[in-house]
């Protein structure tokens, strides 16, 4: 059976002496190269885009630290690494507001070790007084969201509403983890999403956002916002997804 053994055969064998292919220095500039091609711009008004290096913004939504690099079930593979949105922004030059910023990571920590996977989680309710101190030092803010894809997985659009319609009946545990996070289905914003986006855009008078998702979503709440005047689709970038998205 030795002849038969995957193993044998797995791209990550060396090739010359110890040089590995997968997760090499080349394959990972390939991947954030592919990555970086493979988002598109859907907004841009006032040029609010690029940000300057050594700006200063606020970064909000729990996707700034719970990054998706890629599908789930066999889509999914395991890397050495994965960088978010907000380590790719500070290797830009980029600066954000310290407290924001501890906020959503020690949230996420706490959802992750409770059990919750990337692009699983709930979002949480931002503090009013964290938002206010954020806007006294920046006019801009980068909202950041992301969506959980993988095998058997369209986008629901509100079907968790009706008991009849269950696309996920022999994956109940699973089924039910999704009515938790999404009640409308994640086509849509839930409910947390649409008020940090409302409180967002009462405080800072240019907003970018920012959709890390492996399907499709709603975004009429971007085109009918005046407020929100960037938008950027970086899909799910890999293992370097977080440096390609804010390159």
């Amino acid at each position: 059976m030795k002849k038969w053994a995957r193993a044998l055969f797995h791209p990550n064998l060396p090739l010359e002496g110890r040089h590995y292919v997968t997760a090499s220095k080349e394959h990972i500039e390939l991947s954030r190269k592919a990555a970086a091609e493979g988002m598109v711009l859907l907004k841009n008004k006032n040029s609010v885009l690029p940000l300057a290096q050594g700006s200063v913004i606020a970064a909000v939504g729990r996707g700034i630290r719970d990054i998706v690099k890629g599908g789930g079930g066999t889509g999914d593979v395991f890397t050495p690494f994965v960088t978010t949105l907000e380590q790719g922004l500070r290797q830009c030059g980029i600066h954000m507001d310290e407290a924001l910023l501890e906020y959503y990571r020690n949230d996420v920590e706490q959802q992750y070790a409770q059990g919750a996977v990337p692009g699983m989680t709930v979002e949480p309710p931002a503090p009013a007084a964290l938002l206010d101190s954020a806007a006294s030092v920046t006019d801009t803010a980068l909202i950041v969201f992301c969506r959980f894809s993988g095998e058997g997985w369209d986008r629901v659009d509100g079907g968790f509403q009706n008991p009849e319609f269950n696309p996920f009946k022999e994956r109940d545990m699973l089924s039910q983890r999704i009515a938790k996070v999404y009640p409308d289905g994640d086509f849509y914003l839930t409910q947390e999403e649409k008020e940090l986006v409302k409180a967002v855009c009462s405080r800072f008078s240019k907003v970018i956002a920012v959709l890390n998702t492996g399907g499709i979503i709603d975004l009429s709440w971007i085109r009918d916002n005046a407020c929100i005047q960037g938008a950027l689709l970086m899909w799910q970038g890999g293992t370097d997804g977080g440096t390609a998205a804010a390159r």
